[in-house]
């Protein structure tokens, strides 16, 4: 998938500065509160093991981090993303539970760690409003042994009778109850859209195995395809 031409990364930059302090409300709401039990299906997904390496990309307000430090083994736990004031929560709930994670700013396109550093890396419904996200596969599996997984969650799009009511949700409801909470009037029609038109599945899975930088990767469908775990051993 080349880059889309449409996505300038300052402007989703400011959108997602804007929402930061209502991104974890919002995303309670409109997920009817079951975006956490998404995150907690990922960690169960990942064979964590004593002293490993994990990184979080777009980590935003730290979601996966927090629950990764609240429940693991002794790991090491980095997590980075390009909007300040998304870290800046993250820091403030690190703090607030008396955990110790890395939070970093950096753009997960040019991440700024050695080759083969991490055991594990994770994104979690931010590839799509990547610039170019096969580059940013690619990066990922640079900082990941080989051996090592790459984990992405990421919305998709339901078929059958989910899509029948999942669609009309996303399309129409979803944006107009962002902007009530979050008060921004172009966030989540601009996450609706890339939802919708990102490529889920078998198409994903298509997209990773083009990077020739993963073998026996897998997608598992959350809610019929709403969602979609996918992972990829590093080769």
């Amino acid at each position: 998938m080349p880059p889309t031409q449409n996505k300038d990364p300052d402007k989703i930059k400011e959108m997602f500065s804007n929402i930061s302090s209502k991104y974890d409300i919002a995303n309670a709401i409109l997920s009817m509160g079951f975006y956490k039990n998404w995150y907690r299906r990922l960690i169960d997904k990942i064979e964590i093991k004593e002293g490993m390496k994990i990184l979080d990309c777009a980590t935003g307000t730290g979601n996966l981090p927090l629950l990764l430090a609240q429940n693991s083994l002794n790991i090491s736990i980095c997590g980075v993303d390009f909007s300040e004031e998304m870290l800046s929560i993250s820091f403030k709930r690190m703090r607030k539970h008396n955990l110790t994670i890395s939070f970093m700013l950096s753009d997960i396109l040019n991440l700024p760690f050695e080759d083969n550093y991490f055991d594990i890396a994770t994104i979690c419904f931010g590839i799509r409003n990547v610039v170019d996200p096969i580059r940013c596969l690619k990066e990922m599996s640079r900082v990941v042994k080989p051996g090592g997984k790459v984990y992405i969650l990421e919305f998709g799009n339901p078929r059958g009778v989910v899509k029948i009511f999942y669609e009309p949700y996303r399309q129409f409801l979803m944006p107009v109850i962002g902007r009530i909470i979050t008060g921004d009037k172009h966030a989540y029609y601009y996450l609706a859209e890339t939802s919708s038109q990102f490529p889920s599945g078998e198409k994903f899975i298509e997209m990773m195995e083009s990077t020739n930088f993963f073998k026996n990767s897998n997608a598992i469908p959350i809610f019929n395809g709403v969602a979609f775990i996918y992972e990829g051993m590093v080769v």
